[in-house]
């Protein structure tokens, strides 16, 4: 194996779903709940880990364990059927922590449940990048969270497109359609998720005092 293949393999590791999303769920859980409750909570970032970093690519495991499928299921017809998972987690995630009055972690677990949508339609089609969007999503929330802090984050973003060209995973149009597809609905769906559960959540806040 050659060193550019094998660099583009570390990076596809280090920078895969389960480690990304589950890191930045863990990491949003304990700035909000900092934020919200003056102290990280256990609790709260052991269920974002799960329904961030594992829940949503059990099926993924499973074809691996089962030796159906390499551990990041390259072959698009086997990808459909797994979607499933990340939906009923993501939205899991939303009501659970919308109901936990934690808007960011909400708004994470909604963009990746529309985000689930709209690549399973894709899926079906096309080998739209998985390990992209996995990145970009949580890039973008923590960017809208926190501003420019996150913007060195965001190089990583075409060091994991080259190496999953590098290793034949994908195309570079493949690629860059992902980190494109998964900024739009990210950036949209927060923007629109935000302000609706806070009017929401006023709304309740003004029911139960007049009650």
């Amino acid at each position: 194996m050659e060193t550019g293949e094998k660099l583009a393999k570390a990076i596809s590791i280090l920078l895969s779903n389960p480690i990304v999303d589950g890191l930045f769920g863990l990491a949003i859980a304990t700035q909000e709940a900092v934020a919200k409750w003056g102290a990280p909570n256990p609790l709260i970032g052991i269920a974002a880990g799960l329904i961030c970093g594992v829940l949503p690519y059990l099926g993924a495991l499973i074809l691996f364990v089962r030796k159906k499928s390499d551990i990041f299921v390259s072959r698009r017809e086997l990808r459909p059927k797994l979607f499933i998972f990340g939906l009923v987690s993501y939205l899991l995630g939303t009501l659970l922590f919308w109901y936990l009055g934690l808007l960011w972690l909400a708004s994470f677990s909604f963009v990746m449940f529309l985000g689930t949508i709209v690549y399973l339609l894709i899926t079906w089609r096309w080998k739209i990048s998985i390990h992209v969007s996995g990145l970009t999503v949580p890039l973008t929330i923590m960017s809208m969270q926190n501003g420019l802090y996150m913007l060195p984050g965001v190089l990583l973003i075409p060091a994991l497109m080259w190496a999953r060209v590098r290793l034949g995973a994908h195309t570079w149009s493949q690629v860059v359609v992902s980190a494109l597809v998964s900024l739009s609905i990210t950036y949209l769906g927060a923007t629109m998720f935000m302000p609706s559960i806070q009017m929401l959540m006023s709304q309740a806040v003004s029911f139960s005092t007049l009650a």
